[in-house]
């Protein structure tokens, strides 16, 4: 991306350089969806610090008016001023997964802009409860990416708007619609087929995310396969998402006298972090220990072992959520809530051996 622009004085705070943010986006006509300028791009511009680009591109943030997605970089979300017929509500946490997050919104937003709607993003705080949407007009969807139980629209402010409301994540005692991955048959299918390989001490790699409810679906599963298969024995250990936490939970198994003969992570990453660890310190995935993922990102088939893993296809999912959204609008105000489970399917690769 080339930038052309002129500036005379030295020292550019961080307002102006928001200011020339919006210009830009006004200038390339710019849709929901398209990426601006990254904090190096604006930095080596305005001869400005990373930490003043960083600061005016999260103020706009802050504003609905772009999102960030690690490792991807920043996107124009809509004006809150303008005509919107559907709002994207994603809580701001301290970590985003790019395999995930990114898929989802791209193939959400391509499918939506093709029908010709509008859409503005807003973001809530990590734990928040919404209790009031702003001002827009022609709003007919409202998504809200609660992922934790207690996250999303209050109680009283769904009593009082008569718009549907479509949750990422399973709410079954929240009065709206929500697609989810089954994540527990996910996980059971992923616990049997250890057992069936010959596996009876098997650990969990747990997110510690307080009522994360994909996570909680995991684990609830792990143990209780592990209870209908009469294995008495649990091992959880609690990271978070991470590589670094999969790098640093695998150490911990290290230190164990009598370690597991597998694992199962909350996540690709984790088993990927875990993988490296225990390759540096001489350990031999599958054949000292066998470990299976959550996701089935790209690159968990790229590994250096390719890594067996529970399939979440993200891009049906936002397939499936622009599909519902449209069909909400084109509802109006005889719209029932749906609740859509995508199915989810073990990818046998090669980080599993089968033991004795």
């Amino acid at each position: 991306m080339e930038l052309k622009i002129l500036v005379d004085e030295k020292k550019i705070k961080y307002k102006e350089v928001k200011k020339f943010i919006i210009e830009y986006i006004e200038q390339k006509k710019l849709k929901p969806g398209d990426k601006v300028p990254s904090e190096n791009e604006i930095a080596r511009l305005f001869k400005v610090t990373k930490v003043t680009a960083s600061r005016a591109l999260n103020e706009l943030v802050n504003e609905g008016i772009l999102y960030r997605i690690q490792g991807k970089g920043s996107f124009f979300a809509g004006y809150k001023t303008k005509i919107s017929n559907i709002l994207v509500f994603f809580p701001i946490v301290s970590s985003y997964d790019p395999y995930f997050t990114g898929p989802l919104l791209e193939t959400f937003f391509h499918s939506i802009d093709a029908k010709g709607l509008n859409l503005s993003m807003y973001y809530f705080k990590d734990n928040e409860e919404i209790k009031e949407i702003p001002d827009v007009k022609d709003c007919k969807v409202i998504i809200v990416a609660a992922l934790k139980k207690g996250e999303g629209l209050s109680a009283d402010l769904l009593e009082k708007i008569n718009i549907p409301v479509i949750y990422l994540s399973s709410h079954p005692d929240v009065p709206v619609s929500y697609i989810a991955f089954d994540n527990k048959n996910g996980a059971k299918k992923a616990v049997e087929y250890l057992i069936k390989m010959g596996h009876k001490k098997i650990a969990y790699f747990s997110a510690d995310y307080k009522n994360n409810i994909s996570n909680e679906e995991r684990e609830r599963s792990y143990l209780e396969t592990l209870e209908e298969n009469g294995i008495k024995e649990k091992i959880v250990f609690k990271g978070d998402y991470t590589e670094e936490s999969g790098y640093k939970l695998a150490k911990e198994i290290l230190k164990m006298k009598k370690r597991p003969t597998a694992i199962l992570a909350c996540n690709d990453l984790v088993a990927i972090g875990a993988i490296h660890c225990f390759f540096e310190n001489g350990i031999k995935v599958p054949d000292d220990i066998s470990i299976i993922g959550f996701g089935n990102y790209k690159i968990s088939n790229y590994t250096r072992i390719p890594l067996t893993t529970v399939s979440l296809p993200v891009k049906e999912m936002g397939e499936k959520l622009a599909e519902l959204s449209i069909k909400k609008i084109n509802e109006g105000i005889a719209f029932k809530n749906e609740r859509i489970i995508i199915p989810t399917e073990l990818i046998i690769r090669k980080s599993v051996k089968q033991i004795c």
